[in-house]
């Protein structure tokens, strides 16, 4: 933040400030995506061949919603849809040929 100050509102010390989100999107969010999708990527393939498709597809799941619950808390909101891009990407778009085809599913 810029011209930050720490203020008390009610019981609770706030940071009050104008945001410069500037190291956050040059340096750290790029890297966070990367390396974010990169787990994601190995996992896929391990989740491809253990799991059936109606099993893979609930991992899935699972992993966008742990992937979007950790940003909405932490993060930048901004980040959530450059990283769904990616993990559309790495866990949905490199399977969904192969996960219909997959036999017992």
């Amino acid at each position: 933040m810029k011209k930050a100050s720490i203020e008390k509102e009610g019981n609770e010390i706030v940071w009050k400030g104008e945001e410069d989100l500037k190291y956050y999107n040059d340096l750290f969010e790029p890297k966070y995506i990367e390396y974010t999708s990169t787990y994601y990527k190995e996992h896929a393939s391990t989740w491809f061949s253990k799991q059936s498709t109606p099993e893979y597809v609930m991992t899935a799941l699972a992993a966008f919603k742990h992937e979007e619950d950790k940003i909405l808390k932490f993060l930048d909101k901004a980040t959530l849809e450059k990283l769904n891009c990616r993990l559309v990407e790495e866990i949905i778009k490199q399977y969904d040929k192969k996960l219909t085809d997959k036999e017992n599913t």
